[in-house]
């Protein structure tokens, strides 16, 4: 009779688990039901309450497709993204936080004002896409292609750009401070009033590059070449750090400036 106790409560509880997983599927299909259904009518109401709700409870987003749809200040914090279709999608303001995005298609992307701290963005395709304003500290960007890339005011302090791989991008008034940009490739590049304040730029390439009103204070110039590059009205740049520099001979300084320069000239070599 105890046995038959038992056995009676283990298969109460094996109906319970079985009912349990039987409803949590269900829902699952349901959430997935209105995704599919909101994507065919253009309408994405559901799909960015579903969204989230599957984020949260931890299911795989993978080879989610989502191009062109409107997930403004969406909460996909901790989600498996990978290879996911975000193309001209609207993620402004999105919490992506630690989201997994290895191989996602962003390109043409809204991402401005986006939570994306230490997500990971490996082969990640975002050409094109605004990052205005965007929350990037800590995010490796240097197997990226960011050509067309909008930067403008993200942040980006303490990001790691060694040898980065980039072509074009629009980094005018982007905060890189403290940033390790270590033999990176800035030939020609629009750094007009970024904040480079204790970046590591050693040995990095900024020939041609316009950095009118940088912020250069405490910044590592030491065998960074500076060829034809302009620094008219550059911050806290001081002539010790140029003189570590290399080519500095021919970038463009405000006339104010390069007079401290020829003043100095002659200190060198005495």
């Amino acid at each position: 009779m105890e046995k038959l106790e038992k056995l009676s409560v283990i298969g109460a509880l094996f109906l319970l688990i079985n009912t349990l997983i039987q409803v949590d599927y269900e829902s699952q299909y349901r959430t997935w039901e209105i995704i599919n259904s909101d994507q065919k009518e253009n309408v994405f109401g559901g799909t960015h309450l579903g969204l989230e709700r599957l984020a949260q409870e931890g299911d795989s987003l993978e080879l989610l497709e989502v191009s062109k749809a409107d997930l403004r200040g969406i909460n996909l914090r901790n989600a498996s993204l990978q290879n996911a279709n975000f193309r001209k999608a609207d993620l402004s303001e999105a919490e992506l936080r630690n989201s997994d995005l290895t191989g996602a298609d962003l390109i043409d992307a809204d991402l401005s004002n986006a939570k994306l701290t230490g997500a990971k963005l490996e082969n990640a395709k975002l050409e094109g896409a605004q990052l205005e304003g965007a929350d990037l500290k800590g995010v490796d960007l240097k197997e990226i292609d960011l050509k067309g890339v909008v930067l403008k005011g993200a942040k980006l302090t303490r990001l790691q750009l060694k040898d980065l791989k980039r072509k074009k991008a629009d980094l005018s008034e982007v905060n890189l401070s403290n940033a390790n940009l270590r033999r990176a490739n800035l030939r020609g590049d629009n750094l007009s009033g970024v904040n480079l304040s204790n970046a590591k730029l050693g040995r990095a390439d900024l020939s041609g590059a316009d950095l009118i009103e940088a912020n250069l204070s405490n910044a590592d110039l030491r065998d960074v070449d500076l060829s034809g590059a302009y620094l008219i009205e550059a911050k806290g740049l001081t002539v010790e750090q140029v003189k570590r520099a290399k080519n500095w001979e021919s970038a463009t300084f405000d006339l104010k400036f390069q007079k401290k320069l020829n003043n100095a000239e002659p200190q060198k070599n005495q």
